[in-house]
Order: C-alpha cells, then sequence, then structure tokens
C-alpha cells in the first residue's frame, strides 16, 4: 500500500462538447485514506495533465473515446481505462502542479 500513498489512479475521462470542463473518474490515496472521487479540470489543466502524461510517455486514446448524444447538439465523450488506469503521484495533478508554478 506504501506504493500508492498519495497517488491518484484515473479510471475514467469525460467530456462534454458544450463545456469548458473535463471530469476524471478516480481513486485518490492521500495520506492513510481511499476516496472515490471525481476531478473537474478545465481544458488548461486538462493540457498541463497530457503534458504531465506525455512526459511519462502515457497517452489517453482519443480514438477509443465512446459518443452519447444528449440532444441535438450535444454529445458526452468518455473514456473508459478499464486495466489502462494510469497511476500518477498526487503531486502531479494540475491543481498540484499549479500551486508549485505559483
Amino acid at each position: 500500500m506504501k506504493a500508492l500513498r498519495d497517488s491518484v489512479v484515473i479510471k475514467q475521462v469525460q467530456m462534454e462538447s458544450n463545456s469548458a470542463y473535463v471530469q476524471l473518474f478516480c481513486t485518490a490515496w492521500i495520506d492513510q485514506s481511499v476516496y472515490e472521487t471525481h476531478y473537474f479540470y478545465t481544458m488548461e489543466q486538462f493540457n498541463i495533465l497530457l503534458n504531465e502524461l506525455s512526459a511519462r510517455e502515457l497517452e489517453l486514446d482519443f480514438d477509443n473515446f465512446k459518443t452519447v448524444v444528449l440532444a441535438e447538439d450535444e454529445e458526452i465523450y468518455s473514456l473508459d481505462l478499464g486495466e489502462d488506469a494510469i497511476i500518477l503521484p498526487f503531486y502531479c495533478m494540475p491543481e498540484q502542479s499549479l500551486a508549485m508554478i505559483a
């Protein structure tokens, strides 16, 4: 369990066509507690996360996003990572990166 301390497992990525936010469904190990949580990121923060993944030679397969049409002008794009869930140290998450920059 020590290896997962202060880590985040990203399990699903979801975006809406008419929204400026990305939602991540995650499991977070912070201190000695485990949380099922959702992170909401702006596109700028999501780009920071994509850069972090790229630096670690990890990629999200955007071709595998599933599209759900809610209305004529509204769609949801969802990527379930399943067995390819991404584990990152908590300090790599965008809000932590922005705090370190400031």
